[in-house]
């Protein structure tokens, strides 16, 4: 199953994935599960990170690289950006819209 992971939810994985439920890590982490992330969860992660709401690293190139190994790019397409358009939550609304379009055309992303 292809599993477009909350930016929270990545960041937790990579983290502190103590954070998680048990049963969620353990999807994350079956080899039956692919898992997408869109840039727009790493321009997020680096956001926080600028304004000091969370620390990364001090090579941000390497743990982007560290970060999103294993994972699949959501690209942000022109498609992601119409759908996004009926959804009301700011950086969500481009996430949610990844999922739709993930869902709705396997081949297209």
């Amino acid at each position: 199953m292809r599993l477009l992971l909350d930016t929270h939810i990545w960041l937790w994985l990579v983290g502190n994935p103590g954070r998680l439920n048990p049963a969620i890590l353990q999807e994350l982490r079956s080899a039956n599960n692919e898992l997408w992330l869109s840039p727009m969860s790493t321009w997020e992660a680096l956001t926080l990170h600028r304004k000091n709401r969370m620390y990364l690293a001090d090579d941000l190139d390497q743990w982007v690289a560290l970060a999103t190994y294993g994972t699949k790019e959501a690209v942000l397409t022109h498609d992601v950006v119409l759908a996004a358009r009926t959804i009301a939550l700011p950086v969500d609304r481009l996430l949610a819209a990844t999922a739709q379009i993930l869902r709705s055309d396997p081949g297209h992303l």
